[in-house]
């Protein structure tokens, strides 16, 4: 995993090496657990920075953006928004090839504007 946020969203690696996988919290299929995926995203740079942003809003969309652009849509998730503690884990027990670095979460569904003004190194004022 590149990010874990309370087993809710899931960012993973795929094990080539080039494709971001966006997952959903579990689902019970026949006696194991298995995450519904959303999104399969193989359309950023290797070895290279990139600014990934995922947002969700109230209807159920998710949007994907990397490199402030729209990459993906999904208009059927509902992420679970139970209260409680939420942990954001970053990688892996045994380690995960390359870097993640400022990792932020907003209380608000960021806009298109919000993903272009953070991607140009503008901070958002909240």
């Amino acid at each position: 995993n590149l990010l874990n946020f309370s087993n809710k969203l899931i960012l993973c690696l795929g094990k080539d090496g080039s494709t971001i996988y966006v997952d959903l919290d579990s689902e019970v299929s026949g006696d194991k657990r298995v995450a519904k995926r959303v999104f399969a995203l193989d359309t950023f740079a290797r070895q290279k920075w990139n600014h990934i942003v995922i947002t969700t809003d109230h209807t159920g969309r998710m949007n994907a953006f990397i490199n402030s652009v729209l990459v993906a849509t999904n208009d059927t998730v509902l992420p679970s928004t139970k209260p409680g503690n939420h942990m954001i884990y970053i990688g892996e027990k045994d380690g995960t090839a390359g870097m993640a670095r400022d990792i932020y979460y907003y209380n608000k569904t960021l806009t298109r504007t919000d993903v272009s003004l953070l991607y140009n190194g503008i901070p958002l004022l909240v």
